[in-house]
């Protein structure tokens, strides 16, 4: 806010802010947690049927946390919820500065994060792994073009935030940039993640996730959009 307090505001600027959480430790302030003690959290998501026997793989890097109870892990979720509504009244402050300084209107926002959390999914706390509690984050964008409450539907990775940016604006990159600009109309079929030796596919139906060459992870979305079957062993074949 210092930063934005004092930029010119008859010029260009770029402010990156980052926040640490929502992570662990689950220490909310319970200023912001408590407001979510008596709502309705789902519970996290059993573990699979088909767990992974290969190894090494960056599931069996997440080990298991076998005397979690769903009570524990919704009292986690809460807590987390607490840390999400804690930031959002940050980036409110941040709003409202560019508000009162007239910036608000002409200024393009990006909102997303790195990764998701697993908060007991699985059996499982933190990330490192290509479900999608880890690997689907949110994506919000204000200033883009004149839609309003648009969705896109489109499959979308974090490497394509920079053409996008730099689209809006009608600047063409002086080097050459893997991702592809929201703006255009080229859609891409399927995206790519990486994790150590694992490496993820998903083109919208299908998540693949091979490690040292070797298949260990395949879920459907259209007929198990949670994630719970591990078909990798299945007879079906795609």
């Amino acid at each position: 806010m210092e930063y934005l307090e004092a930029v010119d505001v008859g010029k260009p600027f770029f402010c990156a802010v980052s926040f640490v959480g929502p992570h662990d430790p689950w220490d909310s302030p319970r200023k912001y947690s408590e407001p979510f003690d008596n709502d309705f959290f789902p519970a996290p998501r059993p573990k699979l049927q088909d767990e992974p026997s290969r190894k090494p793989c960056s599931w069996d890097d997440q080990k298991p946390y076998p005397d979690i109870m769903q009570e524990e892990a919704i009292a986690l979720r809460k807590n987390y919820a607490g840390k999400v509504r804690m930031i959002d009244t940050k980036i409110r402050q941040i709003f409202q500065l560019l508000k009162d300084r007239k910036l608000y209107d002409d200024t393009l926002i990006v909102f997303t994060s790195d990764h998701g959390e697993m908060n007991g999914d699985y059996g499982r706390l933190y990330k490192k792994n290509f479900t999608d509690p880890a690997v689907k984050v949110p994506l919000v964008i204000k200033g883009l073009d004149d839609r309003k409450g648009a969705v896109c539907q489109d499959l979308v990775s974090l490497i394509d935030l920079g053409p996008t940016i730099l689209d809006s604006q009608d600047i063409e990159p002086d080097f050459p940039m893997e991702g592809t600009s929201l703006l255009s109309n080229r859609k891409r079929e399927s995206i790519v993640s990486q994790y150590k030796e694992d490496q993820m596919i998903f083109n919208g139906r299908w998540k693949l996730v091979i490690n040292k060459k070797k298949p260990v992870f395949l879920f459907d979305h259209i007929n198990d959009k949670d994630e719970h079957i591990n078909m990798i062993n299945s007879h079906k074949t795609i």
